[in-house]
């Protein structure tokens, strides 16, 4: 899983040295979600799931924008990045090149959480669209090693997928206490 690597990689690759995504803010849209992803304003306007096309914003710019607009939550980016999975989205695979070597993950047919597809982890039947818990197999696997497994699995190349895959929040894995949140007015300053 070397792009995997490669995506959830820390950006600090010396002791001592800072990362750069502290302090940088993305604003997560509250009013909806994509299933159960978290929805961010995306650079150029509209929305995304993906949050490595989710709009940049210091602190202070990310606080006007909630102070404006209070179902605009702003999160720390490398908070974020902490708890992202890698997922494939299903519109992505009619882009797909089966040139990979190496592993195969098996893709479980019509099971979707938002656009993101499926993967079989297990052979109790358990599914996920988290890319990293994905069972591989080796490339020579045969139908009958996948017996057990959910009918009509689709092979697919670990490579391919790992090129179609992009950053999604699960709503379930962040505490709004990580969040920035509205400061309330101090009643001192409001008297005359």
């Amino acid at each position: 899983m070397k792009a995997m690597t490669r995506i959830l990689k820390s950006s600090t690759d010396s002791v001592g040295m800072t990362d750069p995504l502290e302090g940088v803010y993305v604003l997560q849209d509250s009013r909806g979600y994509l299933d159960k992803y978290l929805m961010f304003w995306k650079e150029g306007g509209s929305y995304t799931s993906d949050l490595n096309k989710a709009e940049r914003f210091t602190r202070e710019a990310a606080e006007r924008k909630m102070n404006c607009r209070g179902t605009d939550i702003p999160w720390e980016l490398s908070f974020l990045k902490g708890v992202s999975r890698p997922t494939v989205d299903m519109q992505l695979l009619r882009h797909l090149s089966e040139q990979g070597q190496g592993k195969l993950v098996l893709q479980v047919p019509n099971v979707f959480s938002g656009n993101a597809i499926h993967f079989v982890t297990n052979r109790t039947g358990e599914t996920s669209p988290d890319l990293t818990k994905a069972r591989l197999f080796e490339r020579d696997v045969r139908l009958v090693d996948l017996e057990g497994f959910p009918s009509g699995v689709i092979p697919r190349s670990l490579d391919s997928m790992e090129s179609l895959a992009f950053m999604t929040v699960n709503k379930f894995s962040v505490d709004r206490k990580h969040c920035i949140t509205p400061q309330k007015p101090n009643k001192l300053s409001l008297k005359m």
